[in-house]
């Protein structure tokens, strides 16, 4: 993002957070967003076994995804719509939903 924000490159390829720290800086109006190249999921990892802890967070990702404020505090701190959270991935064991 430096060499970005120093003109030593014309381009970058990020998160979407690169997004946040140019705007924050003051250079949102010299980029701008092109394409979105993929989703980022965010994840929890419980130890195995941890009954409590995975239904506590699995209990907390539905409650708040039903009310919308896990959405809300998505778009607040990141910038953009959260991403739908998958429920299977290729060689990923799902715990939880």
């Amino acid at each position: 993002m430096q060499a970005l924000l120093s003109g030593q490159v014309d381009a970058i390829l990020g998160s979407v957070t690169y997004g946040l720290v140019i705007k924050q800086t003051g250079y949102d109006t010299q980029f701008e967003r092109k394409y979105k190249v993929a989703d980022n999921y965010q994840g929890m990892a419980v130890r195995r076994g941890d009954q409590q802890m995975l239904d506590f967070l699995n209990d907390f990702v539905t409650r708040h995804s039903a009310d919308g404020s896990l959405d809300a505090l998505y778009k607040k701190w990141i910038g953009v719509d959260r991403a739908k959270l998958p429920t299977t991935l290729p060689g990923i064991e799902f715990t939880g939903k």
